[in-house]
């Protein structure tokens, strides 16, 4: 009896063992899926990361991708400032993190961009604008001809120093031309009539916006420079009554009050 008893323990430890065998293999084997899903989870992420840009309530993969790429004509070399502003705007959807950024940035940078790596700005992933330039030089495969392609044929590994070699080339805003902008700004042609001065206020505003470093007229000078913009009568009456003002809004504001109340009569052809 006592010989059956004990080789019915026997046969539970053995079972116990090989229990416990069972279940630590399968705790190995539970923890190797796991890790071995984590990974290809985190490989697919970072892989639909890279491949894939969300612009809106839409994804797309690259410019070719937006809807308005279909619209946009194929640059011949005429008319740069308009194309180039479409093929931004495009690039801003299909890449809106870093498109407008990038593609400004190349432009203004005055030496060749040899490396994408160094042109990144810190806060911009290399891989994104990695694959930015990528989709730059593939995008404009389709939208040049002529001299543009030629180019395009002698930079075929960046897209930033080819986006940078067609602005230097395409557009004319010379530095000659930029001085005269800024001549225009500083020395403004006054309104002929009161009906004339928030035109003419406007168009000078817009002129200071338009150039590449705004804050060089700053809202003192700017307060200054106002006064010119009008004719002779509100002129004489901003100096006679804002001799002590300097914010540039309070002028404007003080401006649009006495044309909108007829202070210094209809708005018609005197000056």
């Amino acid at each position: 009896m006592q010989a059956r008893i004990n080789e019915l323990n026997d046969l539970v430890r053995h079972t116990m063992a090989r229990l416990d065998a069972a279940n630590t293999a399968y705790e190995a084997h539970t923890a190797s899926y796991n890790t071995a899903i984590t990974t290809l989870n985190n490989k697919y992420t970072a892989l639909e990361a890279k491949s894939t840009h969300t612009g809106g309530n839409c994804k797309v993969r690259s410019i070719m991708d937006c809807k308005g790429f279909t619209r946009i004509t194929v640059f011949k070399g005429v008319g740069w400032i308009k194309w180039r502003n479409q093929f931004m705007t495009l690039a801003r959807l299909a890449h809106p993190r870093v498109g407008h950024k990038l593609l400004k940035a190349a432009a203004s940078n005055s030496s060749t961009i040899d490396d994408v790596q160094l042109f990144t700005p810190a806060e911009v992933p290399f891989e994104e604008a990695d694959e930015f330039s990528t989709d730059i030089l593939s995008t404009l495969g389709f939208l040049v001809e002529g001299e543009a392609h030629d180019m395009l044929c002698n930079c075929q590994e960046n897209g930033f120093e080819l986006w940078r070699r067609l602005e230097a080339r395409f557009n004319h805003k010379t530095k000659s031309r930029t001085l005269n902008d800024m001549n225009s700004i500083l020395n403004p042609e006054a309104a002929n009539t009161l009906g004339e001065v928030m035109g003419t206020i406007e168009r000078w505003e817009e002129r200071i916006s338009r150039l590449d470093d705004p804050a060089q007229i700053n809202v003192t000078m700017k307060a200054a420079l106002l006064g010119r913009l009008c004719p002779k009568k509100l002129r004489d009456h901003i100096e006679l009554h804002m001799s002590d003002k300097h914010s540039y809004h309070e002028i404007k504001d003080e401006i649009i009050r006495v044309l909108d109340t007829r202070l210094l009569g209809k708005v018609g052809n005197d000056r």
